[in-house]
């Protein structure tokens, strides 16, 4: 079992001086409003991926639109009333859809598709190292990027975090074992964090629901960035939903154990490594 704690801390030098014709001239205006699907990073600058507030999208919430960044671009422009430093944010186009005042129609993007790539042949993985999180601890350590999840918690929403370990991953191994079969596009979107974007995994109602439990990064899309990266690897004839199913059985078993029931004993408390070990 290994346990991640979420380090470093990054500052950002804002420039508030923008040359307004400039930016004009690489927009495509638009009028209307977006209304967003997911829960999805919202931008002061998609190609530097700055984030000043870790804002993020509300599901089915409506913003006023302002532009695309090219026609036919990828990322919207819209106002986000509340975000610090800039209300105007970049979200990616498959993040919602894009709806036009009065009579005219709605333009809906498609989603992502689900599990997209070809079968990868080779022996199911037996080597497998499982990666635990406990997550008021990351939430804390990772203040300087708030997350989806973070708010969750914070709110008293998501009470078996605090009851448990919480799924990182299952790697497949030796390390570097990654992106088994995967498209370069699709390893291109999960190294830019664009994991919205990345095609959703291919599992059943009952492994989602206990995913959405077990895993609180899957609000910031981290099964997407996990199945492609790792599970793509797992080489189970089951594909995703037998790799997920995997995990799951293996974290519930750690969190059935003494290890789990130490460390809810001993919140707030400061132990060694030895200690858990033991």
């Amino acid at each position: 079992m290994s346990v991640f704690r979420s380090s470093g801390r990054f500052l950002f030098a804002v420039a508030l001086f923008v040359s307004l014709t400039s930016v004009a001239s690489a927009f495509e205006p638009l009028e209307g409003y977006f209304i967003a699907r997911e829960a999805c990073e919202a931008f002061q600058s998609k190609n530097k991926r700055t984030n000043p507030g870790g804002v993020t999208t509300e599901i089915e919430r409506a913003y006023e639109m302002i532009a695309v960044n090219k026609v036919g671009g990828d990322h919207f422009q819209i106002r986000v009333n509340d975000a610090p430093v800039t209300t105007a944010r970049w979200v990616h186009v498959t993040c919602g859809i894009y709806v036009v005042e009065g009579d005219a129609p709605i333009i809906d993007l498609p989603s992502p598709p689900v599990e997209p790539l070809p079968p990868t042949s080779g022996a199911e993985s037996t080597d497998n190292l499982l990666a635990l999180s406990w997550q008021p601890a990351f939430c804390e350590t990772g203040a300087g990027r708030p997350k989806a999840e973070c708010r969750a918690l914070n709110a008293g929403e998501l009470p078996s975090a605090t009851e448990g370990l919480s799924v990182h991953g299952l790697w497949a191994q030796p390390r570097g074992k990654d992106y088994c079969g995967v498209p370069e596009a699709l390893v291109e979107l999960d190294k830019s964090r664009q994991w919205s974007s990345l095609p959703a995994p291919n599992v059943d109602a009952d492994t989602r629901e206990a995913l959405i439990a077990a895993m609180p990064g899957t609000m910031s899309f981290l099964d997407r960035h996990e199945w492609i990266k790792h599970g793509t690897c797992h080489l189970g004839e089951g594909g995703a939903d037998e790799y997920f199913d995997d995990t799951l059985l293996l974290t519930d078993q750690i969190n059935a154990s003494a290890v789990a029931a130490f460390l809810v004993q001993h919140i707030g408390a400061e132990v060694s490594a030895s200690e858990i070990r033991g």
